[in-house]
């Protein structure tokens, strides 16, 4: 469940997502201080339980993207900062479905971006080699880790529209149901 005063994580989204297109960063001054806003109001609203929940939430928003960041670069710094602010304001469990969306968001920017730049086939050559890399570590896997198929995107676009699905659609499901044209 999202309550109502989470919402004003959409104003700290927009930022991200602004000057993550424009100059391809998200700031400190804006992570931090979103870090300690979530946490107090989590607090504020929760108690005990909502630090307990932002807690748990800021280390399962960031730790994805923090193996992203530390294991090749995949994740710039602060895309990671934002994951767990994100965390600390929508604690647990509800960053899982942000998480999930963000990812999704995630691969289909890829692939859209991918295609768009002509280098689809590439990305799916690269993706094969990583699974591949996962069952039998070495090879071409390291390899396609470093050969990019499309140039960098701005992954606070996908990070913000991710969450945004996660306040609408706290409950993945519900968001399944929507597109069968069953209950909402």
């Amino acid at each position: 469940m999202v309550h109502a005063w989470q919402f004003g994580l959409v104003g700290i989204l927009a930022v991200a997502m602004v000057t993550d297109l424009q100059t391809r960063k998200i700031y400190n001054w804006l992570t931090f201080p979103a870090m300690a806003v979530g946490l107090a109001l989590s607090v504020a609203f929760g108690g005990l339980g909502g630090l307990q929940a932002s807690l748990i939430g800021f280390f399962a928003g960031s730790l994805v993207f923090a193996l992203g960041f530390f294991m090749g670069g995949a994740m710039g710094a602060g895309d990671v900062k934002l994951m767990a602010a994100i965390g600390l304001w929508l604690g647990w469990p509800n960053v899982v479905a942000s998480v999930l969306y963000v990812t999704l968001c995630g691969g289909l920017v890829a692939i859209l971006s991918a295609t768009y730049h002509g280098t689809l086939l590439k990305l799916l050559k690269n993706l094969y080699w990583a699974m591949m890399g996962l069952a039998m570590p070495g090879g071409k896997a390291a390899v396609a880790a470093h050969e990019s198929a499309a140039p960098p995107m701005p992954y606070g676009i996908s990070i913000g529209l991710g969450t945004l699905l996660a306040l609408f659609y706290p409950e993945p499901i519900a968001l399944l149901q929507v597109f069968q044209g069953g209950p909402h």
